[in-house]
């Protein structure tokens, strides 16, 4: 927080908007990286595009992010099915759609459809 009330900017990893310091993501996106902290805000600084090893993970979670905030913000079950698809740990139809029903019983109102 000190860091905000300063002239000089401070490296500091936070959660920001991509705006172009990761080449694989759109600039709305979300990233996680060292960011230059100061008066001006949080500036990610550029990295371009991602090592080869982990560029697919990381896109398929970011497609994954994606579609499960839609999900969020519509309330839908449906939708929420086919991030949980996406994601490469679950991926499976039937695993989706217990782990959402199981969520659902716990969280009443999770989802409108």
């Amino acid at each position: 927080m000190q860091a905000l009330r300063e002239k000089a900017p401070r490296d500091i990893v936070v959660n920001v908007r991509n705006q172009g310091a990761l080449d694989d993501f759109d600039a709305d996106d979300v990233i996680e990286g060292i960011c230059d902290v100061s008066l001006a805000g949080a500036v990610p600084r550029k990295y371009g595009r991602l090592p080869e090893r982990v560029r697919g993970l990381a896109v398929a979670m970011k497609v994954f992010e994606r579609e499960a905030v839609n999900a969020a913000v519509a309330q839908s079950f449906a939708q929420a099915r086919t991030a949980l698809l996406l994601h490469p740990l679950v991926g499976d139809w039937d695993a989706a759609d217990k782990l959402l029903r199981q969520a659902a019983t716990h969280q009443p109102g999770l989802f409108v459809e």
